[in-house]
């Protein structure tokens, strides 16, 4: 790490974050909400900690889980397995970055959703990290959606080592929870 110490500064860390920011609008999962980018600048300053979304986040989500639930085989925004909790309903995997323009597709990406036995949104937990999860890549050829998850899982992987390498604190994980507050 030595080797990094004399770029280690806050301005090569802003100039690191705003190339990030740059490169997700051409990766598909852009930080394009204020939020997103206050999440990223968290992350490249060592901030971490946990993030509650607002109601108007929390709302966004329920909205593209309601519009997206439906859809199957490779629209579909679920992983295949559910897992049963305590309370009767399940957790399951959603995908916010599987559909284009979302507005939290850079803030969740791939999160953890928590369902009543109705099928309802009731809770949220994600991390922001930039870890190597699968990407919600809509290439309805199975080709190209894999090659492209493939170099988007590269991707998170070098913004972790820039955020380590350039950022005095180094990186650090943002736990992100939302729920149903009604």
């Amino acid at each position: 790490m030595l080797f990094y110490e004399p770029l280690r500064n806050p301005f090569m860390c802003d100039l690191a974050k705003k190339f990030w920011i740059g490169a997700s609008q051409i990766s598909g999962t852009s930080l394009n909400t204020p939020t997103e980018k206050a999440m990223m600048a968290r992350y490249f300053g060592g901030g971490g900690g946990t993030y509650r979304l607002s109601p108007a986040e929390w709302d966004a989500a329920v909205r593209y889980y309601d519009t997206h639930r439906y859809k199957t085989g490779d629209a579909s925004v679920l992983d295949d397995t559910k897992f049963p909790i305590a309370s009767g309903g399940y957790r399951q995997g959603v995908a916010f970055a599987k559909y284009d323009d979302e507005p939290l597709d850079g803030l969740l990406g791939s999160a953890t959703g928590y369902f009543d036995r109705d099928k309802n949104l009731v809770g949220l937990r994600d991390t922001f990290d930039f870890d190597g999860a699968p990407r919600g890549t809509g290439y309805p050829i199975p080709f190209l959606r894999r090659t492209a998850n493939a170099l988007a899982g590269k991707a998170v992987n070098l913004v972790q080592k820039d955020a380590d390498a350039f950022c005095p604190g180094g990186s650090r994980p943002v736990r992100i929870r939302g729920e149903n507050r009604r």
